[in-house]
């Protein structure tokens, strides 16, 4: 169980740094 948690959390935490990282990326480039 403590296994799969930190792995959905991983990709959850992931997911939200692309989000980020994408939205920082559309705004630099003046989308």
């Amino acid at each position: 169980m403590g296994k799969l948690a930190i792995k959905a959390g991983k990709i959850i935490g992931g997911g939200i740094a692309s989000a980020l990282g994408w939205a920082a990326g559309e705004k630099a480039v003046g989308k």
